[in-house]
């Protein structure tokens, strides 16, 4: 059974659709509202979209089935794909597990490895990202990415996912990416007004001459 964290819905788990549709959902607008303010653009979130419904499937909770133990938060030398993206560490050459650096910040930031929130901003450092030659895109110009969300979906493909594979699952993830961007774009981004504004605000409606409210 799902709980709820910052906003986000997750099952810690190893298998796969642990939540619902309309969890799902729920997560892709969360998700929304938490990189939209930071200067992400309709096309860029779905791009990102996308790739997540082939990584983490949405689940801020998702971990890697690697017969190992969940992790529990308190060690962030866990080598397998954590979290919406699935950020993996992988081990040195002396067969030793990297730090995974998304749950190290996390602990370091007094935050859950698996709280979407701090995943989304996590995912705003551009930490793993690089332009590659497939796709000359730095990171701040796929944030404001004005292109097609296929396009963007395919620049997060090859400049951050980076699987061994990535032609094997490009174009599910490129229509993928189609489909969610239709999903925002019907689900407008509206900030949060702080209420001292809003009262301001409304302190300073007049209504003029023909009766209409005008704020001044």
């Amino acid at each position: 059974m799902s709980e709820i964290l910052n906003g986000f819905y997750y099952v810690l788990t190893w298998q796969f659709n642990a939540l619902t549709d309309a969890e799902i959902e729920h997560n892709v607008t969360a998700i929304a509202n938490v990189l939209r303010p930071l200067g992400w653009s309709d096309s860029a979130i779905a791009g990102l979209c996308g790739n997540i419904q082939s990584e983490g499937q949405f689940n801020p909770g998702q971990a890697e089935n690697s017969g190992h133990s969940l992790p529990d938060g308190d060690n962030y030398y866990f080598p397998y794909g954590l979290g919406l993206i699935q950020w993996t560490s992988g081990f040195d050459d002396y067969g030793n597990p990297n730090p995974n650096e998304m749950m190290k910040s996390a602990m370091n930031n007094g935050r859950k490895w698996y709280d979407g929130g701090f995943q989304c901003e996590y995912m705003n450092t551009g930490e793993g990202y690089y332009s590659t030659s497939r796709w000359d895109v730095s990171f701040s110009e796929f944030k404001t990415w004005s292109g097609s969300p296929s396009d963007a979906a395919s620049i997060w493909l090859y400049n951050r996912e980076r699987p061994e594979s990535p032609q094997a699952s490009e174009s599910i993830r490129r229509s993928r990416a189609e489909n969610w961007f239709r999903f925002l774009t019907d689900h407008p981004y509206t900030p949060t007004v702080d209420p001292k504004l809003l009262v301001t605000i409304i302190a300073h409606k007049r209504l003029n001459k023909t009766g209409k409210v005008v704020i001044k």
